[in-house]
């Protein structure tokens, strides 16, 4: 009886392992295309191109005459590193940051321009005009789709995009 079971799991065990195999496979397929489909303009390497200074930021800007959308964060953040993962890494944000100078400014290293623009919760986006006026800001964790809508906005409002 022994030698009956073990023969059994020795043979169905291997056949059973390729479907599930196989079927894995076919889900990821089916994952991977239906992603594509979703993003279809973001490629595995591309992402926002984060400037580090507001300062060089504010000269590209006024030199590209595209408006800023300055992003200030913190390394303890957990809602900031959640939009870096989630929210800033989305094919249609990535797409939007295009018609914008985007700047990155960490709180912890940088205390002046957060106080300066009076940041007071994280994370915080201000958008601001080419010559450095704000024009919008928003406070806490923003989806991809709520990010892009605000993106559209104010592409719409500047008459950039």
């Amino acid at each position: 009886m022994y030698f009956k079971v073990l023969a059994a799991i020795l043979l169905v065990g291997p056949l059973a392992g390729c479907c599930v195999i196989d079927c894995a496979r076919k889900d990821a397929q089916e994952v991977s295309g239906s992603i594509e489909q979703l993003s279809p303009e973001k490629t595995e390497t591309e992402e926002v191109q984060w400037i580090l200074s507001l300062t060089e930021g504010l000269k590209s800007a006024q030199q590209a005459n595209k408006p800023l959308l300055v992003y200030f964060h913190a390394e303890w953040c957990s809602w900031c590193k959640r939009m870096i993962r989630d929210t800033y890494s989305a094919g249609e944000v990535i797409g939007l940051s295009r018609n914008f100078v985007c700047v990155k400014v960490d709180t912890d290293k940088d205390r002046q321009v957060p106080k300066e623009y009076k940041v007071t919760g994280l994370p915080t986006i201000i958008f601001l005009s080419p010559e450095g006026e704000v024009t919008k800001r928003v406070v806490g964790f923003k989806s991809s789709a709520d990010l892009a809508g605000l993106m559209k906005e104010v592409i719409e409002d500047a008459g950039t995009g």
